[in-house]
């Protein structure tokens, strides 16, 4: 997994999603945190609220150890994301579309629904393919391992230090 070699069953360390010890390496993705406030602008607009999230956004490396299947679907997280959020405006915009020349109120009901679902199905299969976030801020990332409790990956204190937290150096 990105010439990260993989540690066999009964590793060090197991898998943070799900705790496995079966082919597990270490990756590093990164997670980019942007504050709660920034989605009130949307009353503004979209273009200063993408503008100005742009520029608060925090951007976090983190390095985390995953099994080969976690691996995979953090690796498709995004491609899944990306998909179903044309799939959702797509079903969104006909259901619109067929709600208005139909003049039928089921039909852009059924549109916005199956918009829903798609975004829920999407939402939670990101949160699925990456550890739980006990915290996450523009200076703290703390994650709930799955075989080790929690986990700082990123600290104020820890920012100059190895890519590694202690708990995962072998």
């Amino acid at each position: 997994m990105n010439g990260v070699l993989e540690r066999p069953t009964g590793s060090a360390y197991g898998c943070a999603v799900c705790g496995s010890r079966d082919r597990v390496a270490m990756a590093t993705y990164t997670k980019i945190y942007t504050p709660p406030w920034v989605y009130v602008l949307l009353l503004a607009g979209p273009i200063p609220m993408v503008i100005v999230s742009m520029i608060v956004r925090t951007t976090h490396d983190l390095t985390v150890p995953f099994c080969a299947t976690c691996a995979t679907r953090r690796k498709y997280a995004g491609l899944v994301s990306g998909l179903s959020a044309v799939a959702a405006m797509t079903v969104f915009l006909v259901g619109i579309i067929v709600g208005v020349n139909y003049q039928s109120v089921a039909a852009f009901v059924a549109g916005v629904l199956l918009a829903g679902v798609i975004a829920v199905a999407a939402g939670r299969y990101d949160k699925t393919s990456q550890p739980a976030y006990l915290k996450l801020d523009g200076s703290n990332v703390v994650i709930q391992d799955v075989s080790r409790g929690p986990v700082v990956l990123v600290s104020p204190v820890r920012q100059r230090q190895s890519p590694y937290p202690p708990m995962y150096r072998a």
